[in-house]
C-alpha cells in the first residue's frame, strides 16, 4: 500500500502552478532579451556616433579619420557585444532560479588555471591594443607584414586579417606582428 501512497503523491502534481511558473519565466526572459536587444543598438549607435564626434576633432586626413574610425568602430562594438550577451546570460540565470555568483567564482579558479595556458591569447590583446594605440595601421590600409601583402580587411584585438591581391585572407595573430610596411598608393592596386 505504501508504494501506491508514494506514487498517488508522485502523479499528484500541480500542473497548473508549474504551467503559470513557467510562462511567466519565458515572459520575463523574452522581455529581458528584447531589452538587452534593443539596449545594445542604443549604446551600439551611441558609440557610433561618439566615435564619429570625437573623430573631427583629430587633425587626421579624411581617409585615414574614416580608416581609424570603421577599425575603432568594429572593436568597441565587439566589446560591447560581449559584454550584453555575459550581462544578459546572468541575468537569465536569475530569472530561471539559478544563482551565477557559483559560476563566477569557478570561471575565476578555471580562469587562473587557463591563464598560464593562454599567454598567446594575452599577448595578442595587449599586441592587439598596442597597434591600435600607436595608430600603426587601420582597416583599409594596405601594408606588408611577415610573408603576408595585401589590404587590411578586419582588425580585432586577436588578429589582423589582410587580403592579398588574389582574394586570399591572411589572419596574422597580433602578437606575431614584429615589423608592418605601410606601402605606398602605387602598390595600392590589390
Amino acid at each position: 500500500m505504501s508504494k501506491f501512497k508514494i506514487l498517488y503523491k508522485l502523479m499528484n502534481i500541480d500542473w497548473e502552478l508549474i504551467s503559470k511558473q513557467m510562462f511567466y519565466r519565458l515572459s520575463k526572459s523574452l522581455l529581458l532579451v528584447i531589452l538587452i536587444f534593443i539596449s545594445y543598438h542604443f549604446f551600439k549607435n551611441l558609440l557610433s556616433k561618439s566615435l564619429q564626434i570625437a573623430q573631427k576633432g583629430t587633425n587626421l586626413k579624411k581617409e585615414a579619420a574614416s580608416q581609424r574610425l570603421t577599425t575603432l568602430t568594429y572593436l568597441t562594438t565587439s566589446f560591447l557585444k560581449f559584454l550584453f550577451i555575459i550581462i544578459s546570460l546572468m541575468m537569465l540565470l536569475r530569472i530561471w532560479g539559478l544563482d551565477p555568483t557559483p559560476l563566477i567564482a569557478s570561471a575565476g579558479i578555471v580562469g587562473v588555471a587557463l591563464g598560464f595556458g593562454a599567454q598567446t591569447f594575452i599577448k595578442d590583446l595587449i599586441s592587439g591594443f598596442l597597434i591600435l594605440l600607436e595608430n600603426q595601421f587601420n582597416v583599409g590600409d594596405f601594408v606588408k607584414i611577415a610573408d603576408a601583402e595585401g589590404k587590411v580587411k578586419k582588425m580585432t584585438l586577436r588578429a589582423t586579417y589582410i587580403e592579398d591581391h588574389e582574394g586570399n585572407i591572411h589572419i596574422i595573430p597580433n602578437s606575431n606582428i614584429a615589423t608592418v610596411t605601410q606601402l605606398k598608393k602605387k602598390r595600392q592596386e590589390i
